[in-house]
């Protein structure tokens, strides 16, 4: 009987021939794809990704699918931190011009003789990104006359069972988007926020956890910025959605601090959707987010927010979703702080007089 191994890598006769041509078109191409781990700055809840071999091995515990452990239990194998992948890469580019930047997409189709196991033995805080004309294996160097071009697979698609051939595709890293992807993570501020809107005062309120004057439970929901909710998220949970197009300004000149902080004031329009709640936990949520604005007066709620329902379906179940949604108007200060005096104390040397003696330590 065959092996499962076997029964995998096991060929028909067009499995076998379409491999001999892959193989003479492709020159028995390999493929580098490196591990990268996904980092959520905790202020603001931007994501990265950093790649994995510049960190320590417990910072992928929690990035895996599976890594729940009973006391004593031996540790999990964790994914390599890189493999090589056989097959051919073809790709076609395309030029884009926007407003605001043009740019090559690189359409990556690979070809690969065997399924790649490596990409699905991962959690969602787990990447692959492979490299193309880089550092050949063995090397930290890519070749002078070549530029590499990184990419990530966002579907396998095109596939034949009797071919025995898998596609994967996926595009190229847009240039706007190679700030997300991090080889040093000493580069990366995390103590400073990205964003400038009120987008971590709406996170924060997933630490509040105030003494209620009226027996009303907040609601343990977690919230999240809007694009960025955890791959397949299961309800309940909270998208915080706030557009480049919902803030104004409500001063010309910001405030200025005696340490050259500045603070503007601002409005916006902030949406909340509600997967999974039913109608008990979308009026608590409600309740609670005007308390938690009473209580710490992070922002001002301009407007009457209610609870409305939203329909979204899906054709294969014949049903909609638990989904809600609120809309907050609020007024807060967007502000930089800056400790400009403390910085320039902490750097000089100071020189003390003593009577007629100059000291300097």
């Amino acid at each position: 009987m065959a092996t499962a191994e076997e029964a995998v890598t096991a060929r028909t006769p067009i499995g076998s021939d379409l491999k001999v041509g892959v193989d003479t078109l492709s020159y028995n191409q390999k493929i580098v794809f490196d591990l990268y781990v996904r980092l959520i700055l905790p202020l603001d809840g931007y994501a990265f990704w950093v790649k994995a071999s510049t960190l320590s091995e417990s910072a992928l515990i929690n990035s895996m699918a599976l890594n729940a452990a009973m006391l004593g239990q031996p540790q999990g194998v964790s994914p390599p931190s890189n493999f090589i992948a056989q097959g051919s890469l073809h790709y076609a580019t395309d030029s884009r011009q926007t407003e605001v930047a043009n740019y090559s997409a690189n359409r990556m189709v690979f070809t690969s003789e065997v399924p790649i196991q490596d990409l699905n033995a991962i959690g969602p805080d787990l990447l692959y990104i492979a490299t193309f004309d880089g550092p050949i294996p063995g090397s930290s160097r890519a070749p002078a006359s070549t530029t590499a071009v990184r990419f990530a697979f966002s579907s396998r698609g095109s596939y034949y069972r009797q071919a025995n051939l898998w596609h994967y595709i996926g595009y190229a890293v847009y240039p706007t988007m190679s700030t997300q992807v991090v080889d040093d993570p000493r580069t990366l501020a995390t103590s400073q926020l990205i964003v400038s809107n009120s987008l971590p005062i709406w996170l924060a309120y997933n630490s509040f956890n105030p003494v209620w004057h009226v027996p009303v439970p907040r609601p343990l929901v977690t919230l999240f910025p809007s694009m960025l909710v955890p791959d397949n998220r299961k309800p309940p949970y909270v998208a915080v959605h706030i557009s480049g197009t919902d803030t104004e300004g409500m001063q010309s000149m910001p405030t200025l601090g005696p340490r050259t902080s500045q603070y503007a004031l601002a409005k916006e329009r902030v949406g909340l959707t509600l997967y999974g709640c039913n109608n008990d936990v979308a009026q608590s949520m409600l309740y609670s987010m005007l308390q938690y604005s009473l209580d710490t007066e992070l922002f001002g709620v301009t407007n009457i927010p209610i609870v409305l329902d939203d329909k979204e379906g899906q054709n294969e179940l014949d049903t909609i979703a638990q989904k809600k949604r609120i809309v907050f108007e609020v007024s807060y200060n967007q502000a930089v702080v800056r400790d400009v005096a403390r910085q320039l104390i902490e750097s000089c040397v100071p020189t003390y007089i003593v009577g007629s003696e100059v000291i300097t330590p």
